[in-house]
C-alpha cells in the first residue's frame, strides 16, 4: 500500500483512521519543520506538546490486548455460577496453580530511615522448589512440591493423587490456561476423572484475577517468607514447608469480598 501524501484513497474504516493519523503527523511537519520528528522524541517542540496536553514520561511496553471481550465474559459467568455453587455448599470448589521460590529473595517495600537504603544480596539461583497448590477459599490448601521442571506428568500424577482422595461432592478444578494444563497428558485423564465426579474447569485466556491462588503465592513470596528464610537453602525450605503447614492457622487470607461480590444474588424484587 503506498501511502504517500495525499496520493492515496483508503478503502475500508481501517485504512481511514490511518491514512488521518499521517495526515496529522504531515501537518505538525509542515508547521514545525522536517526536523520536529515524532512527539515521542526529544526534538519534538515542547511548546507544541504542552499545548497538546502531552507530558514527557518513560514508554513503557504493553501486551497486546488479546482478551477476547465475549469470551471472557462468557467464562466470567461460568466462574460466577462455581463460585456460587461453592457457597450454597453444593460442589467443592479448587483453584489451582504452580509456583516457583528459589534463593533469590523477592524485594519488598519496608520501613528504612531517610538517607539509607536496605539491601538483599542478589544471588545466582541454582536450586528451586515449585509448589502445585489446590486452594479452598475457606483457607484449605492442599500442596504437592518438586525440585525439578514442572511437566504436564508432573501435574496429572499430582491431579490424580488429589482424585483419589475422599470428596464428599462433586468437585470443580479452576485451572488456568498454561501449557501443562492444557497439554496432552492433562487430556487424557479428564473422562477418568469426570467418571469420579472430578471436574477441571479452564478459566478465560489473561484472568489471572479469577485465580485466587494467586494471592496466596504473592501473600508467600512478598509477606510471609522473611529475609532471615534466605540463608540457606535449608532454611528457606524449612521456612515454605511451616507456611504450608500452618495456612489456615497462622497464616489466612480473607476471601469473603471476593465471594460476596461475585457470586450470583437472587433478585430481590
Amino acid at each position: 500500500m503506498d501511502l504517500k501524501r495525499n496520493q492515496y484513497s483508503p478503502s475500508t474504516s481501517l485504512e481511514t483512521g490511518c491514512v488521518h493519523s499521517l495526515s496529522r503527523c504531515w501537518a505538525y511537519q509542515d508547521r514545525f519543520g522536517k526536523s520536529a520528528g515524532p512527539i515521542h522524541e526529544p526534538g519534538y517542540s515542547q511548546e507544541v506538546s504542552k499545548k497538546n496536553d502531552y507530558a514527557w514520561h518513560r514508554l513503557r511496553r504493553t501486551t497486546k490486548p488479546f482478551q477476547d471481550p465475549l469470551v471472557y465474559a462468557d467464562g466470567y459467568q461460568r466462574w460466577q455460577i462455581l463460585l456460587t455453587l461453592w457457597v450454597c455448599g453444593l460442589i467443592e470448589l479448587y483453584f489451582a496453580d504452580e509456583t516457583g521460590l528459589t534463593m533469590q529473595p523477592y524485594v519488598p517495600y519496608g520501613w528504612q530511615k531517610k538517607g539509607q537504603r536496605l539491601g538483599l544480596p542478589a544471588r545466582i539461583a541454582t536450586k528451586r522448589i515449585n509448589l502445585l497448590g489446590l486452594l479452598r477459599l475457606d483457607n484449605q490448601l492442599t500442596i504437592y512440591h518438586s525440585e525439578k521442571a514442572l511437566t504436564g506428568a508432573f501435574v496429572v500424577d499430582c491431579l490424580a493423587d488429589f482424585v483419589a482422595k475422599a470428596h464428599a461432592k462433586p468437585v470443580v478444578i479452576v485451572l488456568d490456561n498454561g501449557p501443562i494444563h492444557r497439554c496432552q497428558a492433562v487430556y487424557g485423564q479428564q473422562t477418568s476423572w469426570e467418571e469420579k465426579d472430578v471436574y477441571l474447569f479452564f478459566l478465560p485466556a489473561y484472568s489471572p484475577h479469577l485465580n485466587p491462588i494467586e494471592l496466596v503465592w504473592k501473600s508467600v513470596k512478598y509477606r510471609w517468607l522473611k529475609k532471615v528464610d534466605y540463608k540457606s537453602w535449608r532454611h528457606l525450605k524449612k521456612a515454605i514447608f511451616a507456611i504450608i503447614r500452618n495456612f489456615g492457622q497462622d497464616y489466612k487470607i480473607d476471601f469473603s469480598e471476593l465471594t460476596s461480590r461475585n457470586i450470583i444474588k437472587p433478585n430481590s424484587a
